[in-house]
């Protein structure tokens, strides 16, 4: 019976809602005094307590002299929670999206104005939050420097929605991409990259920093390139002077890049 009450409370009602449920769901119909006595509930609070459970529609009221109630089937007063607590969930998760985008927006013009010289480690399991936060902290470029394990294992799927709010904001996005060492499909590549938004460019070199720049003014470089992006703990800083040095590899990387795949060798 404990069980009983206890997943009745984890499913939205009180300890004493759901003793005196399941009083009446162990018989057919009580009246106030026999629900008391059964649920150990005192008889002052069983008024409150049936009228609530009225109202969710948990309980049945008998015409009869005097009064009694009933409650529902106990499988549909599971089916009645589980639905409120789903309709809940939506509206909460729908109201935390908004805190969010809200808070982003915020964050994005106060990150914009400092001028602050900043360094700091982004430790496995923050990283792909912090590579999303990025993205949409951006308002002018994207700049980032990618493997082809990285970029064809779903780089853009993984941040499909920061990548597409982006570009919505009319951010430019450019991607400097390692050539795969053997031959892989066309399919993999990210269909955004016939938006004038979105250039792609492949680079040969077998070494290389993996790095995101964003809005010239971040920049995110990975510990362990080779490693996989959920185990690489990020170097992120705003210091000026990193920032140069990371601008000027890319640009330097950028120009010797090539924009179209070559063809693997026969």
């Amino acid at each position: 019976m404990e069980e009983g009450f206890t997943t009745l409370e984890r499913l939205g009602l009180t300890n004493a809602q759901a003793k005196v449920f399941m009083a009446l769901a162990n018989s057919y119909a009580l009246e106030i005094r026999d629900i008391a006595e059964t649920s150990k509930v005192h008889r002052t609070d069983i008024y409150r307590i049936i009228e609530d459970l009225e109202k969710e529609g948990l309980v049945e009221r008998e015409i009869a002299t005097p009064v009694k109630f009933r409650a529902i089937p106990l499988d549909e007063c599971i089916k009645r929670l589980l639905q409120k607590r789903n309709r809940e969930s939506r509206e909460i998760r729908k109201k935390a999206a908004g805190l969010v985008q809200s808070h982003i927006q915020k964050s994005r013009v106060t990150y914009a104005e400092k001028d602050e010289s900043r360094s700091w480690i982004v430790p496995d399991g923050r990283v792909i939050d912090n590579l999303g936060r990025a993205i949409d902290r951006a308002n002018e470029s994207i700049d980032v420097v990618l493997p082809w394990k990285r970029f064809s294992s779903g780089f853009s799927m993984l941040f499909s929605d920061q990548i597409d709010r982006a570009m919505s904001r009319k951010v430019k996005l450019r991607l400097a991409v390692q050539i795969p060492d053997e031959e892989c499909p066309v399919d993999q590549l990210d269909s955004r990259k016939n938006s004038p938004l979105c250039e792609i460019r492949y680079f040969a070199s077998s070494s290389y920093i993996v790095l995101g720049i964003y809005d010239q003014k971040e920049v995110s470089i990975a510990e362990f390139p080779d490693a996989k992006r959920e185990k690489s703990h990020l170097l992120w800083s705003t210091n000026k002077a990193l920032l140069f040095l990371a601008r000027e590899y890319f640009e330097t990387l950028w120009t010797k890049a090539t924009k179209e795949l070559p063809e693997p060798d026969s």
